[in-house]
Order: structure tokens, then C-alpha cells, then sequence
């Protein structure tokens, strides 16, 4: 068991949620793994690693949807936000493998900002590593732990037609 996956683990035991760990074989993106998984995009966590001003800060989105950076940018009160680098990533995050850093701020030690349409599932799943995922309700996930939820991928709203 990695040290990544131990972590993850140990957290949601320690706060006594119940998870189920879905073994697979080897992912290396949130959209590999919900093919992998055979589960929509939509229940598979996203995290992206952010460089901010003063460090890092983690976007949590769906699988299935992207990031808008202007959104980003306007959640983080920064205006340079960007995508960080794996060098970075592999540096600021040993304990992580890439593409399996957590959604939640009491294990990757920075601020995490989550999109509200991950709010409304009554599960996820998230990697723990590349051949390893979780299923978790979101409330137990999110619950007790300090996160910001705020819009960070355009909504596509059609409008309404107005004929007279």
C-alpha cells in the first residue's frame, strides 16, 4: 500500500466514514478512471494543483468538466492563478503520485475549492493512486473538513426564449 493510499485510508478511518476501495488497473487521469471504473464522469473527482501567490491551492471538479480559469482566478482572488507543473507537483506533493493528490485539505496541506455541482452527488469517487480509487458519499467527504465551495466550470444555461 503507498504511502498516498495509506494516508487517504487513514484519514476517512480515523473520521470513521465508510468508503468502499475500488482496485483497477492503472489510470493516469480522472477520465481514464471513470472509464476504468465503468462509472459516469460525473461521479469521478478531479483535482488540479494551482499556483497561486503564496503556494498551491487544489480545484476539485467533476471528471467530465473542465475548469474555467477566469473563474478560478476570481475564486482564488488571484489573477495569475495557473496550472501548476508536475516537476512542482512531484516536488510540493512527495507524498502523492500524480493525478492522485486528494480532494481534501487536511491531507494535502493547502487550501481546496470545490465546484457546488459536486455538492449535489450523493457519492464520488477519487483516486488514491493509479490502480486504486474511493467511493465515498460526498457529505462524509467534505464534511468537517475545511473547504471552499465556489463555481469553477461555466455552467451552460440555456435562455429562456422570450417570443411575443
Amino acid at each position: 500500500m503507498s504511502h498516498a493510499r495509506s494516508a487517504a485510508i487513514e484519514l476517512l478511518e480515523a473520521k470513521q466514514i465508510p468508503f468502499e476501495v475500488i482496485r483497477h488497473q492503472k489510470t493516469l487521469t480522472a477520465a481514464d478512471e471513470a472509464t476504468t471504473l465503468r462509472v459516469p464522469q460525473a461521479e469521478v473527482l478531479k483535482t488540479v494543483v494551482l499556483d497561486v501567490g503564496l503556494g498551491h491551492v487544489i480545484a476539485v471538479t467533476l471528471a467530465s468538466r473542465q475548469l474555467d480559469m477566469s473563474l478560478v482566478r476570481e475564486a482564488v482572488a488571484d489573477k495569475h492563478a495557473h496550472l501548476a507543473g508536475e516537476a512542482e507537483m512531484t516536488r510540493d506533493f512527495p507524498a502523492f503520485e500524480l493525478g492522485s493528490i486528494p480532494p481534501l485539505p487536511s491531507l494535502a496541506k493547502v487550501p481546496v475549492f470545490v465546484d457546488p455541482e459536486i455538492i449535489q452527488h450523493t457519492s464520488v469517487v477519487f483516486a488514491i493512486d493509479h490502480e486504486a480509487s474511493v467511493r465515498v458519499k460526498t457529505e462524509d467527504l467534505f464534511g468537517g473538513e475545511y473547504v471552499t465551495v465556489t463555481p469553477l466550470v461555466q455552467r451552460f444555461v440555456e435562455a429562456a426564449a422570450t417570443d411575443h
